[in-house]
């Protein structure tokens, strides 16, 4: 009977874990230059991106954390080769790679509980080197100069904003809910891979966890829809004098 019981239960955790899969799907974006963005179901979460470095090799920029807690399934409401709506009761997003090497995320809220699966991204491509070599530049008054981002780090630790190693800490923008603006602009110069941020939302929430290997952009709004948009380039970030 003991052995019973055992081959029982073992094939209800098969089952159940056959069930989840079947749940979290992956969903793959690409542009015709040859970036790829993998989109999972649960949470929504965008759980690798591929853009190209300074000599054009592909390499995954999104710092990939098992979650904490398990996610909530979302459904497909439509797919193509460049574009996957998602939602469930509480959110709807659309993620969309253009040809301009640009993932674009449009987020429609209906409840107050309507998290979105973090993207934490490290420019660097390389999730053994940490973020805080990385060049930075916020849309905001206090912090207005392009600098690495470890003077940020020390900076937000000396006002107590440190999260453990890491960090977390809201910006309020110039140019609230101007997304032809930048918000943020960060540069690689190892990689040469620049990544530039634009949202509608008035204020971006800047975080990063232990480790620091991955760097997050949370749009702040209490608006029911939110644009966020990350944009890669290999080219210098060009940050104008009025900008400054």
């Amino acid at each position: 009977m003991k052995h019973h019981r055992i081959a029982a239960i073992l094939i209800m955790c098969m089952m159940a874990a056959m069930t989840y899969a079947q749940e979290s799907n992956v969903y793959k974006l690409a542009n015709q230059n040859g970036m790829e963005a993998l989109i999972t179901t649960e949470g929504g979460r965008v759980v690798s991106l591929k853009a190209p470095n300074w000599n054009g090799r592909m390499e995954n920029v999104i710092s990939e954390k098992p979650p904490r807690q398990q996610l909530p399934a979302m459904t497909v409401e439509s797919a193509d080769n460049n574009r996957i709506t998602l939602r469930n009761e509480d959110v709807k997003i659309t993620y969309t790679l253009t040809d301009q090497n640009a993932l674009d995320i449009d987020i429609l809220n209906y409840g107050q509980n309507s998290a979105v699966g973090n993207v934490m991204i490290n420019i660097g491509g390389d999730p053994s080197r940490n973020i805080l070599a990385q060049h930075l530049w916020i849309d905001c008054k206090k912090f207005k100069k392009a600098r690495q981002l470890s003077a940020y780090h020390k900076e937000l630790a000396e006002n107590g904003s440190l999260l453990q190693s890491g960090f977390a800490h809201t910006f309020q923008l110039l140019h609230p809910g101007n997304n032809r603006k930048p918000a943020v602009i960060m540069y690689d110069t190892q990689s040469g891979r620049a990544l530039t941020v634009y949202t509608t939302a008035p204020a971006v929430r800047l975080y990063s966890y232990p480790g620091l290997d991955g760097v997050g952009f949370a749009p702040q709004s209490s608006a029911t829809r939110t644009k966020l948009v990350f944009k890669f380039t290999t080219d210098p970030p060009v940050i104008a004098p009025s900008q400054m």
